[in-house]
This record gives C-alpha cells, sequence and structure tokens, in this order.
C-alpha cells in the first residue's frame, strides 16, 4: 500500500512511501519500505493504486553526460586565478559539459561541488574553495555517481537503466520515474 500524508512532514506519492509489512498483536507494527520521520499524531492515507489505472509511457532520455570512466562524465576547464575565498571560479573557455552537482577537482584534489552555472565562462560553488586556485589551473569535473535513472514499469517493476545514451528510449513501458542520478537532465515522457 502506497501512503500518503498532508501535514508536516508532507508526504506525497512520490516520495514512494510503501506498506511492506503489518503484524497484528496487542499493538499493530507497521513496516516502511525506508526510514520515514513523522510526527505523533500526523494523519496519514493508505492507498492502493490499481495497475489498469496507470498511465503508461516511452522515456526519452534528452541529455546525459558523455561518459569518461567509471564515475561517468569527465571534461575539464583552464581556470583563472582565485583566492581561498572565492566561491566563484572563472575559466578561460566555455565549456558546455559543466554541470550543476559536478565535483570539481584542482591537480587531482576534490575543492568543491559545482552549486550553479553563472554563464559559460563561469560557475559557483556550494562552498568556499578550500585553496588557492591559480592562474591556468586545469580544473576536472565529473559527478560521484554514473548516470541512471530509475523507473517503475507498467508491471510493477523498478528497473535501472545506467548510461542511458542520450536519445535513448528507455526499452519499457514506464508509469512513474523513480530516481535520477549522475547528471541525466530533460526527460520526456511520450505517449
Amino acid at each position: 500500500m502506497y501512503i500518503t500524508g498532508p501535514t508536516t512532514p508532507a508526504i506525497s506519492i512520490n516520495d514512494h512511501l510503501m506498506v511492506e509489512q503489518v503484524v497484528h498483536g496487542a499493538t499493530t507494527i507497521v513496516t516502511l519500505n525506508k526510514p520515514f520521520a513523522m510526527n505523533a499524531g500526523q494523519v496519514l492515507t493508505f492507498f492502493t493504486m490499481a495497475q489498469g489505472s496507470w498511465i503508461e509511457y516511452s522515456l526519452y532520455i534528452g541529455t546525459s553526460p558523455e561518459q569518461g570512466n567509471n564515475f561517468g562524465s569527465i571534461t575539464s576547464a583552464t581556470a583563472n586565478a582565485a583566492t581561498a575565498t572565492d566561491k566563484t571560479v572563472t575559466y578561460k573557455v566555455s565549456n558546455p559539459y559543466i554541470q550543476s552537482g559536478m565535483n570539481v577537482y584542482d591537480d587531482g584534489v576534490l575543492i568543491g561541488v559545482v552549486d550553479t552555472i553563472t554563464n559559460s565562462t563561469e560557475f559557483e560553488l556550494v562552498n568556499a574553495l578550500a585553496a588557492n586556485i591559480v592562474d591556468n589551473s586545469v580544473l576536472t569535473f565529473s559527478f560521484s555517481v554514473l548516470p541512471s535513472v530509475s523507473v517503475l514499469t507498467v508491471d510493477n517493476e523498478t528497473v535501472t537503466f545506467t548510461n542511458p545514451a542520450q536519445g535513448f528510449v528507455l526499452p519499457v513501458s514506464v508509469v512513474q520515474v523513480t530516481a535520477v542520478a549522475g547528471g541525466i537532465t530533460n526527460l520526456i515522457a511520450v505517449r
């Protein structure tokens, strides 16, 4: 059974919170599919969804990072000098493969994570730099996990596709996307 709840913390169908087991005794024990903190007295709704009511579609992978190594996309940029307190990093030549969420390495040392792309030659880090970036440093960027998309199929199975190619249509009838990782964006549902 699925669980939803309107009060804080709100629980929606997209949280994928489900009842795995119910044991009746002096007290009833409900085991969930994953840990979830709830408040005492929180109103919950338990329901099932008939598979016949599920809308199925094909899922098109709009953007998937180019594959480089075991950690998915790797790209680089030659940086301009920065100070230890800078969160903004500028680089000399535009690199369209740098994305939010990528780890940033200077000479192999992790210095932060890309927060937002400001423009074609500048981005903000989640945290301030740990060390100075010298002029002409070659920074490398990669996601910490392989690109993947997990879906719930019309057969009620969860399937994960790792390293799907950009422009790829998943070979299953999808009813819900349950997780996306490693820089996959622009998913398109096609009916």
